[in-house]
């Protein structure tokens, strides 16, 4: 295995630029151009930003995407088969009550950038890192959470929208609707096009007064029973989803595991007939903590997991940003991918969508990993990972095997 990085910006880069592993912040078009979002300042203000890069990462071209007037968050990004980038993200100034944090979305054609769209327009605000994926039909899927809804309106429930690839979004939906707090929701697309979400929240299970790893799928239109993925005495939280070419889904988040004492990351898998064990990922002594995760699949269904972590540096006291994957059902020895100790590195983003399909190919289903993160050299920035497995080449056969031919 090997990796580079590069740099994709440097000036005036948020502190939580490219969180969190829930959403999906960098992608590839068909042309192999790699794009990512990020939060950068302008004139003291968080503004949502995209950069793409043609040349495998080495060079990136900057975009802000609106000049708002306040705040702006969390953008979420995906990539269509035509090659419209997509994205979604939370921010004030928008809509009747530019005084709360709204939902909007706007996408990428090759005329540009087109005009903003509401998603929410309501007197309440709409809570950060809400999620987007794209379906086989070029119909986007966001999902995010929020107050005000359905009965329990004051508690932070999971909203789900369709929009469909024409224009027009679809009524919203509610994925939970309970009196407890929910958060950070995932989304995935299947191969059929149904809809996978992943969030954490209170009010589930025995543990009812802390956060665990909540699952719901949504096929013909219809959302199916929540799935406890976690229910422990301990806050498991920030779960990341994708799925394979069987339609199993994968997850990872991080927490403490059952009789441990220090967050770790975590790995559950869905299969045609039930949940797998949780698996660990990690299992480092406290009081360090394993953090962030963030995970994708490759074209053989290998699971590969980034994250950001104590203890694996020349001093681990710093958090690093390291890799595993999971080969014939054991994850690997974790790979450090930085090694810094002058601050933390955090939040990695990894590229993954079973969506769009191009010429046979998924083009973000990926042999060889990207990712993006927030580093910190002398200020923060936001950072570019590529890692990749060189092949061994085949060589050809012994002399002695060869017919005698006469040639050698």
């Amino acid at each position: 295995m090997a990796f580079t990085i590069t740099t994709v910006a440097t000036v005036a880069v948020d502190a939580f630029a490219t969180g969190l592993g829930t959403q999906r912040k960098i992608g590839i078009d068909s042309t192999g151009r790699y794009w990512c979002t990020y939060i950068r300042q302008v004139a003291g203000l968080d503004q949502i930003f995209v950069a793409y890069s043609d040349d495998l990462g080495t060079t990136w071209t900057e975009e802000q995407v609106a000049l708002a007037t306040a705040n702006q968050q969390a953008g979420s990004l995906a990539i269509d088969s035509a090659d419209v980038l997509h994205l979604f993200w939370n921010g004030r100034g928008w809509g009747t009550f530019p005084a709360r944090q709204q939902y909007v979305y706007s996408q990428r054609t090759g005329a540009g950038w087109q005009p903003i769209e509401l998603v929410t327009d309501i007197n309440v605000n709409q809570t950060w890192y809400g999620s987007m994926a794209i379906d086989g039909l070029d119909n986007a899927h966001v999902v995010w959470g929020g107050d005000g809804w359905g009965v329990n309106v004051g508690f932070r429930n999971i909203q789900y929208r369709q929009r469909a690839a024409g224009g027009g979004w679809g009524v919203q939906e509610g994925v939970t609707d309970i009196a407890a707090d929910q958060f950070s929701p995932a989304i995935a697309i299947d191969l059929t096009n149904n809809v996978h979400v992943s969030w954490d929240g209170r009010g589930w299970g025995v543990n009812v007064g802390l956060r665990n790893i909540q699952y719901r799928r949504r096929a013909a239109g219809v959302w199916g029973v929540q799935e406890a993925i976690t229910d422990i005495a301990h806050e498991e939280v920030s779960a990341s989803i994708a799925i394979d070419s069987l339609n199993n889904v994968h997850l990872v988040w991080h927490g403490w595991p059952v009789g441990g004492a220090a967050e770790q990351v975590q790995y559950r898998r869905r299969t045609g007939v039930g949940w797998d064990a949780i698996e660990l990922v990690t299992n480092v002594a406290a009081p360090t903590e394993q953090i962030e995760c963030t995970i994708a699949l490759t074209p053989d269904n290998t699971p590969y997991v980034v994250w950001d972590g104590e203890s694996w540096s020349t001093d681990p006291t710093w958090n690093n940003i390291v890799y595993s994957r999971r080969v014939s059902g054991v994850w690997e020895t974790p790979v450090l991918i930085t090694d810094r100790v002058t601050m933390d590195q955090v939040l990695p983003n990894i590229a993954w969508a079973m969506w769009p399909l191009v010429g046979g190919t998924r083009l973000n289903i990926l042999t060889d990993p990207v990712f993006i993160f927030t580093g910190f050299i002398a200020a923060e920035q936001v950072e570019f990972v590529r890692i990749f497995f060189p092949v061994t080449p085949t060589l050809p056969p012994s002399v002695a095997t060869l017919p005698a031919t006469g040639v050698t």
